[in-house]
């Protein structure tokens, strides 16, 4: 392609709307690339950001719906992707875009295969080929299977360095389960491009600042 032509795709479902509303209220207003919603067909119509897919809507539909989101990218020509879970606050004005193929930030399950969790990752047209052509597998984790699938085609992980991507804790259907935010939050999220988990009461007050 001529030039580069970024997509930020959150993989949402409707169960969180919360979510989703939370980051339209913050990054999404600031966001110079294109960014759109990705969930399961519904019974309402789509908002303008938002594209339905013939997938589920429930955890263990989500390698389809990544799937099926690589595969709505690479028909309307975009370079790369950010995929994003709706739990998350990004900072536009910082995004890095990565030369390699998948990047994110690395995991590394028993059998020490790496993966990038799915808070954030990146994707280019050869990685989006390889997942939009994948079969399942019995993994019903998306990150854990995107990674799977890309290595298989020997995609490896390279990570997101110097803070940029900040994994801060675990929320479970918007509560936050791993108590208090840590005390040097704001430091974190100064040098991040990227940052979650997050609850929707949290998200606009750390956008903010």
């Amino acid at each position: 392609m001529a030039s580069l032509s970024v997509l930020l795709a959150v993989v949402t479902c409707e169960a969180r709307a919360a979510q989703a509303a939370a980051q339209r209220a913050t990054w999404v207003k600031d966001c110079g690339h294109d960014v759109r919603f990705f969930l399961a067909a519904q019974s309402r119509t789509a908002l303008a950001d938002e594209v339905f897919l013939d997938v589920p809507d429930d955890y263990e539909g989500l390698p389809a719906k990544v799937r099926a989101v690589s595969r709505w990218v690479l028909e309307r020509d975009y370079t790369v992707m950010l995929k994003l879970d709706d739990d998350t606050l990004c900072w536009p004005s910082r995004l890095v875009i990565p030369a390699g193929h998948y990047t994110g930030w690395k995991q590394a399950w028993r059998d020490k295969n790496e993966w990038c969790a799915g808070l954030a990752y990146w994707l280019d047209r050869t990685a989006m080929e390889v997942v939009a052509h994948a079969e399942f597998t019995k993994q019903t984790a998306e990150d854990h299977w995107v990674g799977t699938v890309l290595r298989e085609a020997g995609i490896l992980p390279d990570a997101i360095t110097n803070g940029q991507l900040q994994w801060i804790g675990k929320c479970v259907n918007g509560v936050r389960t791993s108590g208090r935010l840590p005390h040097d939050l704001k430091y974190r999220l100064s040098r991040a491009y990227v940052a979650g988990e997050f609850t929707p009461e949290e998200m606009p007050v750390l956008y903010a600042g």
